[in-house]
């Protein structure tokens, strides 16, 4: 099964947008946005764990125990753009790997 598959869809802020603007959708969806705020990036080149959209389960766990991230980002190629379609959590991840929905 692809990480396409099994992403589900999660809201992306940026540094730039505004702290209620970032926490308001996570908090809608009850995300993991202690982690969100609590690991807010500096205004430096920051790269998130993220995999492409045919990445395995395996793949994913293993990025997941070299990154100190519960969450990784999916993203998939529209031609020359590149998109984040989902985003898988660690629970989610483990669900599917002992045969969960």
């Amino acid at each position: 099964m692809s990480a396409r598959e099994f992403a589900r869809p999660y809201p992306t802020v940026s540094c730039d947008d505004d702290a209620l603007d970032a926490v308001g959708p996570l908090t809608e969806h009850q995300m993991p946005a202690p982690y969100a705020i609590g690991h807010w990036p500096p205004r430096r080149r920051f790269r998130p764990p993220f995999v492409g959209s045919e990445a395995s389960a395996l793949q994913i766990a293993a990025l997941m125990s070299r990154t100190p991230s519960p969450l990784v980002a999916v993203v998939g190629r529209d031609g020359e753009r590149s998109e984040v379609v989902g985003a898988v959590t660690a629970a989610r991840l483990v669900e599917r790997l002992i045969g969960g929905s």
